[in-house]
């Protein structure tokens, strides 16, 4: 089909196409970005009163992730951040902890070996 649409020199047309696409696809690829963000308010309501509201913040350098083509790695990583949940008491209208404040750290990395 090559050789009608192309005409004799269609082999090497193809062949020089399919080494191009093995030197792209052969080059490295990094990705390094760090998402910082101040905080992160949820509020959810029970129609159109608010019941439960949460506030996560994200201490430089925020989140952090990594992407890397060879080998073939990602990483996110949030290395400080705080955690608080509170919920609204109806009766005296009050945001009530629910879950104390708290400091945590996460860092999740993916490999895949092989095709």
């Amino acid at each position: 089909l090559a050789e009608e649409v192309i005409g004799q020199d269609a082999e090497s047309l193809v062949e020089a196409a399919k080494t191009r696409m093995q030197q792209v696809r052969s080059k490295q690829f990094i990705l390094n970005m760090s998402i910082v963000l101040e905080a992160i308010d949820m509020v959810l309501a029970d129609s159109i009163v608010p019941v439960m509201r949460w506030r996560m913040e994200l201490m430089p350098p925020g989140a952090v992730l990594y992407k890397q083509k060879e080998p073939n790695l990602l990483t996110m990583n949030i290395p400080n951040g705080t955690l608080e949940i509170q919920c609204l008491n109806a009766s005296s209208g009050v945001w009530e902890p629910f879950v104390e404040r708290f400091h945590l750290g996460m860092e999740v990395e993916r490999k895949i070996t092989g095709e």
